[in-house]
């Protein structure tokens, strides 16, 4: 268990005096690495993405899409990864659209693995930094 005895923020450096970490004691000034969802200019500076893997699960997936829609920092691509193709997916999505989320049908059931994967490629494609992935 690490214990700090003080610590001073003092611009992008933060002193930290001295933190126990096992037998040893560590101290020093540091870096504060910058926060990689700190936004510039208005913009975000990575590329944030989620998907929501379906599967025959229609309240479940409105519940999910409402609930990213809904973040304070949202994701800038939403993806459904529908494993059944199903047509009541579609149309929920489709009611979505306007908050530009974009729909996808495996055209099998891929299983867990095989949708993350799907997720995984279309958002990287896209050139997202970060993803989250919702099953």
């Amino acid at each position: 268990m690490s214990r700090v005895a003080s610590t001073s923020l003092d611009n992008d450096l933060v002193t930290v005096l001295p933190i126990a970490v096992g037998a040893e004691a560590i101290s020093g000034t540091f870096a504060v690495p910058p926060d990689p969802c700190q936004e510039s200019g208005g913009r975000s500076v990575v590329s944030f993405g989620a998907f929501v893997l379906t599967y025959r699960r229609p309240e479940g997936l409105r519940q999910s899409l409402d609930f990213l829609l809904g973040q304070t920092r949202r994701p800038d691509r939403i993806w459904v990864i529908d494993n059944a193709d199903d047509p009541v997916a579609k149309e929920i999505t489709a009611g979505y659209a306007l908050e530009g989320v974009r729909y996808h049908a495996t055209g099998r059931n891929l299983g867990s693995a095989g949708g993350v994967s799907t997720g995984l490629e279309l958002l990287v494609a896209a050139g997202c930094d970060w993803v989250l992935s919702i099953d």
